[in-house]
């Protein structure tokens, strides 16, 4: 995840080898030595509260060093899950929690409105080759994987979605995934010369900056998601198991559209804060994904 916080004046990202050095407990002791050893550590932030981060925060308290953990909201999210729609307010986004973080430790922090990366020229430069040559074509990016099943729509709903918007207006579409999901892309793609897989060809930061320069980004629950809201470009995102009002949600004031199905058409959604399980339904599996049909998502 460092190539997303490049480019931020002030701050710097110490990598953990959790498959090597920093393995186990015998190696998060030795990342507590590491951090000491490499900074002057005045503050410990924890915002992302599991056992391994809470461990080496206990590490900095027994030094002397103050640490904030940030309120994940475990309870609120499990409540928001299990009444759906009985529950009168939604969860605090996500940032907004690491937001009080920062206040509590006495920081005036402000939240910023996307977009929130910014490239250098060469990086900019790196995906010009991929700009349409075409005027008036918009530049759609489409991410249909996610890490669960409860989370993913599905490659040949995908596809018939983007037989709807060629036929509706010129456009460019860009295919991103991680390189194990390429065969599927090219799948999807059908062969079109305007339908551009991204999936393994560019770095972090080339992929980034060509986020930065979609129309649109059609993505289901996934990083591609939001990643595309921070740097300020319109989404269009397709929820099953999981719903934005855990506090999920593209961060942003730019237009958002959720296209899911209402809890109160479908008793058993949502059923999941991350998306991690099955489908705990006997008749129809998935259906909160299956009833999404590729006409819905393009109206």
């Amino acid at each position: 995840f460092t190539p997303f916080f490049e480019n931020i004046e002030g701050l710097e990202t110490f990598a953990a080898d959790f498959t090597g050095r920093h393995r186990g407990p015998a190696g998060l002791l030795r990342l507590f030595r590491d951090i000491r050893r490499r900074y002057s550590i005045r503050m410990v932030l924890d915002l992302h509260d599991v056992l391994r981060t809470r461990v080496l925060g206990l590490l900095f308290f027994f030094s002397g060093t103050r640490v904030i953990r940030f309120s994940k909201g475990r309870s609120e999210k499990r409540e928001f899950i299990k009444n759906r729609t009985a529950v009168e307010t939604t969860p605090p986004h996500t940032v907004e929690r690491y937001l009080r973080a920062f206040n509590r430790a006495g920081m005036d922090v402000r939240l910023m409105e996307p977009p929130l990366f910014s490239f250098t020229d060469s990086e900019k430069r790196s995906v010009d080759h991929l700009m349409p040559s075409g005027k008036g074509e918009k530049m759609i990016g489409m991410a249909p994987f996610a890490r669960h099943d409860t989370k993913t729509w599905g490659v040949i709903k995908m596809a018939r979605l983007i037989s709807l918007i060629d036929d509706y207006c010129d456009a460019r579409f860009f295919l991103f995934g991680g390189p194990q999901e390429r065969d599927r892309l090219d799948e999807m793609a059908g062969g079109r010369p305007n339908a551009v897989v991204i999936a393994g060809t560019l770095s972090a930061r080339s992929e980034l900056a060509l986020i930065s320069r979609m129309d649109l980004m059609i993505s289901m629950d996934s990083s591609n998601l939001h990643l595309a809201a921070m740097a300020g470009i319109k989404t269009l995102s397709v929820w099953g198991g999981t719903h934005p009002g855990t506090g999920f949600g593209p961060w942003g004031s730019h237009k958002h559209s959720v296209v899911a199905i209402d809890p109160e058409d479908l008793e058993c959604r949502p059923c999941t804060i991350f998306g991690s399980g099955g489908c705990g339904r006997r008749d129809e599996k998935f259906k909160c994904l299956n009833d999404i049909t590729a006409e819905m998502v393009f109206n």
